[in-house]
């Protein structure tokens, strides 16, 4: 956990605090945020760059902590320039689909990830109106990966019959990816932020980079570890992990995902593409599928500030000689945050628990299991919700006793941490 000094911060400034979101927020995220956004500062400067770009969504905190810190710096020599620029895996990679001769390379540059078959096509491009006019049965498919796609004879003469239309609209998105890049003025060296954890962000870029007029990238990230090192990936660094140290917290962040991934992204829809509106290039936003002004998203709002508030406080604070200032030790700064997953009290469980994440057009409680009695009857629910929870948290408030609850999901599991 932290140091003494660190601890007397925290009680000094949480000593009237009741609200549980704001004590998380402060306590054990905030840290994180401070932590991370130094060493990115230190990392930039060392490689000589003068901007980062912090990507969406999930680059949204980290730029704004980031920000707290170092917008103010007087010398100029030292300072490094922030931007949030609107990305996401859809896209990036599909503008990377307009050189495809097949459907085999179609999925070796945009892997298939386990999904409907009807979402699919949306992703690959394919107009919403042109896909609901397919029967519901392929629609809802699921193939665990390409291989058993493409050796699916319905689903194959669909794509084959869609795949012209797919590589134009890439060469079209291809387009207005390289004039918002132009209108952002990204070019040259440039430097990435994102969170994680396989490098697709980047790896999408570099193989556009000829296009974007991007001479090389450095990405960094909260953790990486590619499957595979790859040239692309040669030069990232992670933060809490990488190919070269702590590689157990891979495994670790990817069980507990959940509580994690949702802090860090501010109140939209992620990017689905561009387009051209007057003379500006814009996002294509998806719908945001939490409701504004509800509870859930106050409860998120009042951990992120939080957070904020400790990142400003404990900075206020600090000396300009500070060791603070340059302590590199993730593990340290990540320690309040990692005490939470792993051994959460009561009132963290059920506060905590009652936030949501979305994905693939559904949201998922972090922690709300439906009831024992309800998971009897109905065992496939209780490995739906599970697969997708805080897995802790939700058998620790699903079976209510006082169990290891750790302890038995790192053994499971063969976690490290």
């Amino acid at each position: 956990m932290y140091d003494a000094y660190l601890e007397q911060h925290i009680s000094l400034h949480l000593k009237n605090q009741d609200d549980e979101y704001y004590k998380f927020g402060y306590r054990s995220f905030g840290p994180y945020l401070f932590g991370m956004s130094t060493w990115l500062h230190q990392e930039v400067r060392k490689k000589g760059l003068k901007r980062i770009l912090f990507l969406a969504r999930d680059g949204y905190m980290v730029k704004r902590a980031f920000d707290l810190l170092f917008s103010g710096e007087e010398v100029q020599d030292e300072k490094v320039e922030s931007s949030y620029i609107y990305a996401s895996r859809r896209s990036f990679a599909v503008p990377t689909l307009k050189d495809s001769r097949n459907l085999e390379e179609l999925f070796i540059k945009y892997p298939y990830l386990k999904t409907h078959f009807g979402k699919a096509l949306m992703k690959l491009g394919v107009p919403k109106k042109e896909v609901e006019a397919l029967p519901q049965s392929l629609l809802n498919t699921v193939f665990n990966d390409a291989k058993e796609l493409l050796s699916h004879q319905e689903a194959c003469k669909v794509l084959s019959r869609f795949f012209p239309q797919i590589i134009q609209n890439s060469q079209q998105e291809a387009e207005l990816l390289q004039a918002y890049f132009k209108q952002e003025d990204i070019q040259g060296d440039i430097a990435i932020f994102d969170i994680g954890w396989h490098g697709t962000l980047e790896a999408a870029l570099y193989s556009l980079k000829d296009q974007l007029n991007i001479a090389s990238i450095r990405g960094y990230y909260a953790g990486i570890l590619p499957r595979k090192s790859t040239a692309v990936l040669e030069h990232s660094k992670g933060y809490l992990f990488d190919r070269q140290h702590d590689t157990g917290y891979y495994k670790f962040m990817g069980l507990n995902f959940p509580i994690f991934e949702r802090l860090f992204q501010p109140q939209e829809g992620s990017c689905i593409g561009f387009e051209k509106e007057e003379n500006r290039i814009v996002p294509k936003l998806e719908e945001f599928l939490h409701e504004e002004g509800s509870q859930d998203q106050t409860n998120l709002l009042t951990i992120q500030a939080g957070a904020l508030a400790f990142v400003e406080n404990f900075a206020k604070e600090l000396p300009a000689n500070s060791p603070y200032w340059h302590k590199e030790d993730a593990k340290f700064w990540f320690s309040g945050f990692q005490q939470v997953i792993k051994f959460p009290c009561a009132s963290e469980v059920k506060a905590l628990g009652q936030l949501t994440l979305e994905n693939e057009g559904e949201i998922y409680s972090l922690a709300a299991p439906k009831g024992l009695f309800t998971y009897i009857f109905k065992p496939r629910e209780f490995f739906k919700d599970f697969q997708k929870s805080w897995k802790g948290a939700f058998l620790q408030r699903l079976l209510k006793l006082p169990l290891p609850y750790y302890q038995l999901l790192k053994w499971y599991y063969k976690l490290e941490i």
